[in-house]
């Protein structure tokens, strides 16, 4: 029982990429049975080239989410089991990612124009950047500027 944490996170780590598995492979056989073979006659080869690049970002996100939650092994035990993947932070923003190309690939099939889904990525960036900027850390902030900047 020395490591049942780790064994339970590397568990969970687990569970949580088949999930994530389970999601990428439902979006891209629904994809490719609606838009590539039913509506045969729209697909053309921008579709192609976009589910190419949806694909890039799947893979990208699932291999840093992947081997962020490999457990460390020792002697054929585990050791280590891993980041958490499901903890806020940096996981959490890869896991919207995931969740944000599913939502845009889905939409591919109703409209063009669903991959304007992913400049939410870009914009949330720019906002996170802008709003950091315009506040010290609350780190370097002093109780005074605390007390006159409380509502």
């Amino acid at each position: 029982m020395a490591h049942s944490s780790a064994k339970k996170l590397a568990k969970a780590n687990a569970a949580r990429l088949r999930t994530l598995q389970l999601l990428i492979l439902f979006a891209n056989v629904v994809y490719g049975l609606v838009r590539a073979a039913f509506l045969r006659a729209t697909f053309r080869n921008i579709h192609a080239v976009a589910w190419g690049a949806l694909a890039f970002v799947y893979a990208c996100a699932y291999a840093f989410l992947h081997s962020s939650a490999r457990p460390t092994l020792q002697d054929g035990r585990i050791v280590g089991g891993g980041e958490d993947i499901s903890a806020s932070g940096l996981m959490e923003y890869v896991h919207d990612l995931i969740y944000i190309t599913v939502l845009a690939q889905l939409g591919c099939i109703f409209s063009n124009y669903a991959l304007l889904v992913f400049l939410v990525v870009p914009a949330f960036a720019i906002y996170s950047l802008v709003n950091a900027r315009s506040r010290p850390p609350r780190l370097l902030r002093s109780p005074i500027q605390e007390r006159h900047n409380s509502p």
